[in-house]
């Protein structure tokens, strides 16, 4: 009889060094951690919500004057680029296939989407 198991997908199949991303480009910019990261959870709220839109002109909407779009896509493009797939993970579900079945869990299907099949190829 197979087993049925849930797993979440930030944290535990998509493991990220985003702390030190964070840490870096605060040093950078001169702020604090959390401020940057604050930036960067809010901007993406819009951004998986589907409001497009509205992302484009987050930084002037919320009058964010330390930092300009260029700069903030670059930090992104930092925190995309430190995320990975926990391969000894998977490589344990597939290894037992035959005895679980699984579940993805996740608060943020679009973002999980984007980063499983545009990063990671897994459609």
């Amino acid at each position: 009889m197979k087993k049925f198991l849930i797993l979440d997908i930030g944290g535990v199949i998509i493991l990220s060094r985003r702390r030190q991303v964070f840490k870096s480009w605060a040093i950078k910019l001169s702020k604090d951690t959390e401020t940057v990261r604050s930036l960067v959870k809010d901007y993406n709220k819009i951004l998986f919500h589907g409001t497009t839109h509205l992302a484009s002109d987050y930084l002037k909407d919320n009058h964010v004057n330390w930092i300009d779009m260029p700069t903030f896509e670059k930090l992104r493009k930092d925190i995309w680029q430190s995320e990975y797939i926990n391969k000894e993970l998977m490589s344990y579900l597939l290894k037992h296939s035959n005895n679980y079945q699984y579940a993805l869990l996740t608060n943020n299907f679009k973002g999980a989407e984007q980063l499983l099949d545009e990063k990671f190829k897994i459609p």
